[in-house]
């Protein structure tokens, strides 16, 4: 198997199962769908050495499926799970590794040309304690436009409990009202946002875009900028794009947000940031510049969490090792090559296949330790962000110096 540089999946691994329950014929039933989780795991899990947690729970399996997840977190490691169709993750990682290969069985799946979308506001929800906050509001999606803000505490849409897809998924063109509460004691706060269809590369690479900021701090301007992901294609053309226009280009300095949500930064993204490679540039007859090399020969502070995984995190690991400082907390620990594979019932098994060693050793795990821990509890943030605030103030403060 090739690896891929991005790796968090090589592939999407098309079958000749059956397809979705909403096209043409019925999904693969729990029996068959048991089978090939079986079989995929002891075939290409990547340290046979811990198969055995994983058949002791997968021999107490009933005529369902409720066995899988147990299963699968008992192998112990990262890029290794199932999605299903009522995930926004399903979605995203399905559109975010899909090859070329898969495209017979996306049009199946997502009829009549493949195109792989959800209806949604450009929210993820996180379910804290029996409770649903917005853990994620992408930048420049409906949800953000509307003013739904990171921690609010989900309630109700259009007076119905809360469902990921479910509550969006015949009212694409039209407005919910989501009512949500700010903080623990308030009144409920009621948003009217458009649902929209969301292609999940797309919405991931607008919402990159639509994260750069400047924050004037001490006669300085200081660059924001969020990689949601690396993922998606073209975000290494997309980055060089916006480090290089304004008004990031006229920026004093940058905070570089790793604190993404899925990983697939390449091995050399760090080059971007701390290669010795001069800038290079190539214009046409026509005057149109096109960027073939971009390095950020300016201040810098990285900011990364949990949500930092993977790729993302060989990145992180990079800046740090450069002496870029990292604010936060530590990240994901997630960072083994991963596989995926189409089930006869549409659900997505990601399977990690190969171990990771960056500079000798292991970020699986362990992950990246911030050199300024900054905790940050989402719930009721009201939109508040205390580790942005302070990568901001030590950047501030390393341009006064």
């Amino acid at each position: 198997m090739k690896l891929s540089a991005r790796l968090i999946i090589a592939a999407l691994v098309i079958g000749s199962s059956p397809v979705a329950a909403w096209c043409q014929t019925a999904p693969a039933d729990a029996a068959h769908v048991s089978g090939q989780i079986d079989e995929i795991i002891r075939r290409r899990f990547y340290d046979p050495q811990r198969l055995p947690a994983f058949e002791a729970v997968a021999s107490t399996r009933g005529a369902n499926l409720d066995w899988v997840a147990a299963a699968l977190a008992a192998l112990g490691a990262s890029h290794t799970g199932r999605y299903t169709p009522d995930q926004i993750d399903y979605y995203e990682v399905m559109d975010a590794y899909r090859t070329a290969g898969a495209g017979d069985r996306a049009r199946e799946i997502f009829p009549p040309d493949g195109t792989i979308t959800y209806a949604g506001i450009g929210l993820v929800p996180r379910r804290i304690e029996g409770k649903i906050f917005a853990a994620y509001v992408y930048d420049g999606s409906p949800a953000d436009k509307a003013g739904v803000r990171t921690g609010d505490e989900i309630l109700s849409v259009d007076g119905q409990p809360f469902h990921e897809i479910g509550s969006f998924q015949t009212r694409i063109g039209q407005t919910v009202d989501i009512a949500v509460r700010r903080t623990a004691e308030a009144q409920p706060l009621t948003i009217a946002v458009p649902v929209i269809a969301i292609r999940p590369a797309d919405m991931l690479r607008d919402a990159i875009r639509d994260s750069v900021r400047i924050v004037e701090r001490d006669g300085k301007r200081l660059g924001y900028l969020r990689i949601w992901t690396y993922a998606v294609p073209g975000v290494r053309r997309l980055l060089a794009e916006l480090l290089t226009t304004a008004p990031l280009k006229d920026a004093d300095g940058l905070v570089l947000d790793m604190r993404g949500r899925w990983g697939g930064a390449p091995a050399d993204a760090a080059e971007m940031f701390i290669g010795r490679s001069l800038p290079m540039e190539l214009v046409g007859r026509d005057g149109n510049v096109v960027t073939a090399n971009m390095r950020w020969q300016k201040p810098m502070v990285g900011l990364i969490d949990a949500g930092a995984r993977s790729g993302m995190e060989i990145l992180a690991s990079g800046l740090k090792k450069a002496g870029i400082p990292l604010v936060g907390a530590q990240t994901a620990g997630a960072v083994l090559a991963g596989r995926g594979f189409v089930l006869g019932d549409n659900s997505l098994l990601i399977v990690a296949v190969m171990d990771v060693r960056v500079d000798g050793g292991r970020l699986e795990g362990s992950g990246v330790v911030p050199d300024i821990a900054v905790a940050f509890d989402r719930r009721y943030a009201d939109g508040a962000d205390p580790q942005r605030e302070r990568a901001i103030g030590l950047l501030a403060e390393r341009l006064r110096h």
